[in-house]
């Protein structure tokens, strides 16, 4: 099993993303500003992480997969 990092993963585009991720049993890291909506999206199913492109301190959890979208 690979893991993604996935930014925007609550809005329309990351979500589909991370749902094509899921069915194919890959891991996610579900990246956004708010991740408590991820959560509520896709549950224990992902890790919901806080991701702010304009906060480089919310960058660390971008190493830990094995692909970034």
């Amino acid at each position: 099993m690979r893991t993604y990092f996935i930014t925007g993963a609550s809005g329309t585009i990351g979500s589909n993303v991370v749902k094509a991720l899921l069915e194919k049993n890959d891991g996610v890291i579900a990246a956004t500003r708010h991740p408590e909506k991820s959560a509520a999206l896709f549950g224990d199913k992902v890790e919901s992480v806080s991701f702010d492109f304009d906060d480089a301190s919310t960058f660390d959890h971008a190493l830990e997969g094995d692909g970034i979208f």
